[in-house]
């Protein structure tokens, strides 16, 4: 997967992302099928967006996938720790309290 290519919908609990390696069998679009070639008619299959709610992973606005996993990661190895170091009174209330924030 190019995440120069793949495009995700930003609607309200829908997060459905279009890759051109794989097109869309609902809406009828072949593989290899880029975004911007898709016709403007062309609707979300999960949440029935419009193409205007879709944005690339990349360009402008996009979110640095590798700062995102190094993040993530990050706060993995954290939350196992408090949740497996025996010095820790509650470490469930810890992680619960952690994961809120986050």
């Amino acid at each position: 997967m190019d995440p120069e290519k793949v495009w995700q919908c930003q609607t309200t609990n829908c997060g459905y992302f279009y890759n051109p390696d794989k097109g869309d069998r609902k809406g009828k679009i072949p593989k290899g099928t880029n975004f911007e070639d898709i016709p403007n008619h062309w609707k979300c299959p999960v949440c029935g967006a419009s193409k205007k709610a879709f944005r690339s992973l990349a360009g402008p606005g996009a979110v640095d996938w590798q700062v995102l996993l190094i993040y993530s990661r990050t706060c993995l190895i954290i939350l196992l720790d408090i949740l497996t170091n025996p010095l820790t009174q509650d470490g469930k209330a810890c992680a619960f309290f952690i994961l809120k924030v986050l």
